[in-house]
């Protein structure tokens, strides 16, 4: 259960930011690599760094090899809640910035 919420923070963070991205460049961007939008987008260097510490997040509970543990066993509930606190944060960012 917390890699399910784990992941959907991930996921939260980078639909919002392609959805700023098709706002800012008008294109769509195919990517995973939400540090990597983070920065073309210029997003606060504090949102950069919690962004990509979310970003390893979608490999290991979409691809279990990549883990030493099975996507259940690899997540505390302390990183869900620091997950949870940086999608906030920056969807709310992103929020502001698409209206």
């Amino acid at each position: 259960m917390l890699d399910t919420a784990s992941f959907l923070c991930q996921q939260a963070v980078e639909r919002s930011l392609k959805a700023l991205y098709i706002q800012e460049k008008k294109i769509l961007k195919k990517t995973h690599s939400i540090s990597g939008l983070a920065k073309e987008l210029n997003l606060p260097l504090d949102f950069i760094k919690k962004i990509a510490e979310l970003e390893p997040v979608y490999q290991k509970t979409r691809y279990p090899d990549i883990a030493n543990v099975i996507p259940a066993e690899e997540f505390e509930r302390s990183d869900v809640i620091e997950f949870l606190n940086t999608a906030e944060e920056v969807l709310s960012w992103i929020e502001n910035k698409l209206k």
